[in-house]
């Protein structure tokens, strides 16, 4: 099973909000969360309710998390919205800079 993978520059704790205010925003089910593992079992909001574990790993020497997502089935859907996935929590990222940085 391939993962899409991407390291981001925030410790975990930073990351598991960012993640589930993302999932939130795009409307994905979440069907079981272990916070203290950094695994999530979500649904996609498609009709099909695609199905995709989101794995949470930290570098905390670094300050730095992994999520990596793994689609249950493997066809252009669920890499689609894996990839989409992976977009959304780089522009949650974004728009919570952009907040912070007129909050200052």
């Amino acid at each position: 099973m391939n993962a899409f993978r991407h390291v981001f520059p925030y410790e975990k704790s930073v990351m598991l909000n960012i993640l589930y205010d993302t999932l939130d925003s795009i409307g994905f089910t979440i069907e079981s969360a272990n916070s203290e593992r950094g695994t999530i079992i979500v649904l996609s909001s498609e009709p099909t309710g695609y199905c995709m574990r989101i794995a949470l790993n930290s570098y905390p020497s670094e300050k730095k998390s992994v999520i990596e997502i793994f689609p249950d089935i493997k066809n252009n859907i669920s890499e689609d919205l894996s990839k989409m996935l992976l977009d959304e929590i780089k522009a949650t990222i974004i728009r919570s800079q952009s907040i912070t940085m007129l909050n200052n």
